[in-house]
């Protein structure tokens, strides 16, 4: 995950098609601002500048990041001074699903640590019942949820995703493009505990249908699902953000049928108290990487 120093060196870099200027306009070494960019690429996989030009050029693909990291690192150093005026402190604290805070929120978490080096995140894992009980009693500032929340409390959608079936590369349903859920119900399921979103709306909507299913494991991290399914034992359905480039060496990938596959996820907080201005800009950061990610 790309963090926020080595966004503002490329920033700069975009800006003033200089590395030496770039650093000497953030106040650090030419190496240092050469290292930054060089491990910005590798982690991207990309190549964002052309360096046998003079001045520096960006590459097709640089211009493209340019254009959208500028205005989000331009937000967050304004937000960050902004902020630093007021003296701010407060802790934020937030819940969300153990999937979401695996694979979505590092990213968020990282840059507005970084922007806000004196402000602490508490993350707590709970299913959504969970997190809008402690969300309801004041414990929490923002539960990371699904939008069907009680009348009491307000909801921001900040990503849709779409939930897909995961089965061993082996497996009859690896080899379909789609899968309905009547088929997802034939074979034994391996699924994150009870109460958990994904497999709460998976069940209610085979009851729904009256599909006989049976969880033949039940385990309590997404990453063991993942490796269970890769060994044929059962198949899953989960959200597609959890599916990492290397899993599909191991996994096959097969989208699921009807308007139940697509879900938003959002933050929820409480309707009659204000969020502190901590809480604030890092849901303003939130929203900004959800943003990026759905570029």
């Amino acid at each position: 995950m790309p963090e926020l120093p080595e966004w503002r060196v490329f920033c700069a870099t975009a800006k003033f098609h200089s590395i030496s200027k770039a650093a000497e306009f953030l106040g650090i070494g030419s190496p240092t601002a050469t290292k930054q960019i060089a491990k910005l690429e590798e982690r991207l996989g990309v190549q964002l500048l052309d360096r046998s030009t003079r001045p520096v050029q960006l590459t097709p693909i640089g211009e493209r990041y340019a254009a959208l990291a500028l205005p989000l690192v331009e937000g967050f150093d304004s937000m960050a001074s902004s902020v630093s005026a007021e003296g701010t402190t407060d802790p934020v604290s937030v819940t969300a699903p153990s999937g979401f805070i695996s694979y979505k929120l590092p990213g968020a978490v990282k840059i507005f640590q970084d922007t806000f080096p004196h402000n602490q995140v508490r993350i707590y894992s709970r299913t959504k019942s969970e997190g809008i009980r402690l969300l309801s009693d004041g414990n929490v500032d923002i539960a990371l949820v699904d939008p069907q929340v009680p009348p009491h409390i307000d909801f921001q959608p900040l990503l849709t995703f779409e939930r897909v079936l995961i089965t061993s590369l082996g497996h009859l349903l690896a080899q379909q493009d789609e899968a309905t859920i009547d088929e997802v119900a034939r074979y034994p399921l391996t699924l994150l505990r009870g109460g958990t979103t994904t497999r709460t709306m998976l069940e209610a909507e085979m009851k729904r249908q009256e599909i006989p299913y049976e969880v033949g494991i039940e385990l309590d991290h997404i990453e063991a699902v993942k490796r269970y399914v890769s060994l044929g034992l059962g198949i899953s359905v989960v959200p597609e953000f959890i599916v990492e480039p290397k899993d599909r060496e191991y996994l096959a990938v097969v989208r699921v049928q009807g308007s139940y596959a697509t879900e938003i996820i959002g933050a929820a907080t409480l309707r009659e108290k204000p969020l502190t201005a901590s809480a604030n800009n890092f849901l303003t950061v939130l929203r900004q990487t959800m943003d990026q990610d759905g570029a």
